[in-house]
């Protein structure tokens, strides 16, 4: 889905490593799973565990990520991701979406 963000597996210091994010990136591809779509997911709760420290910002956190998924057309922030990444507009905010979703899978506040 988001070839444009593909890691440099050349940089990586282990040939095993590179040969198993190889593998995995062809599995999940196959089944019509997106590494970047669980990577957001993943970044959503651990950023969850950052945001507990301050409901105030986590609120504002959520609201702001809320209000950028819910108007795609007006989402500014999913128009400077697409643009930023090459990607369309959908994509973009579906990122924010699971962003958002790992927030919520472990939110503190909400």
């Amino acid at each position: 889905m988001m070839n444009c963000l593909k890691i440099d597996i050349n940089n990586l210091p282990d040939k095993h490593l590179k040969e198993l994010i190889i593998n995995l990136d062809n599995a999940f591809r196959k089944f019509g799973i997106d590494f970047y779509l669980i990577g957001a997911r993943v970044l959503g709760r651990q950023m969850a565990d950052i945001l507990a420290q301050s409901e105030k910002l986590e609120k504002r956190i959520i609201t702001i990520l809320g209000q950028n998924t819910t108007d795609i057309e007006n989402s500014r922030m999913g128009t400077i991701i697409a643009s930023k990444y090459n990607i369309d507009l959908i994509t973009a905010v579906k990122l924010l979406e699971d962003l958002l979703s790992g927030i919520n899978d472990v939110s503190h506040s909400v």
